[in-house]
């Protein structure tokens, strides 16, 4: 699936938006890392130029390509057909699980 990928700074995690299908233009999901295949950086210079008059943040820039891989993934529009991992939420309950052992 084609997406275009940015980092977003009030979830601390990137946001995926699909660019093709009928979810076109929505945000698909957010996750701690992603892998795509094909990247193109892009910079939009009419949303870089609106960030230095207004001097306030938005969305300008990040990477098209095709989604490969996403790792702690909270999907949305009923995309779980897309590889994911829930690596991270497993190593942290592992991690929890071994603090409270006695062998710790």
């Amino acid at each position: 699936m084609k997406v275009f990928v940015y980092r977003n700074l009030h979830k601390n995690q990137w946001s995926v938006r699909a660019e093709e299908g009928r979810e076109k233009g929505l945000v698909i999901a957010h996750c701690k890392a992603i892998e795509l295949k094909d990247a193109t950086p892009h910079v939009s210079e009419a949303g870089r130029q609106r960030v230095i008059r207004e001097q306030c943040k938005n969305v300008h820039a990040g990477i098209y390509g095709t989604w490969d891989f996403a790792i702690d993934a909270t999907m949305y529009h009923g995309h779980d057909h897309c590889r994911t991992s829930r690596i991270g939420a497993m190593l942290k309950q592992a991690f929890i699980t071994l603090q409270r052992s006695a062998g710790f």
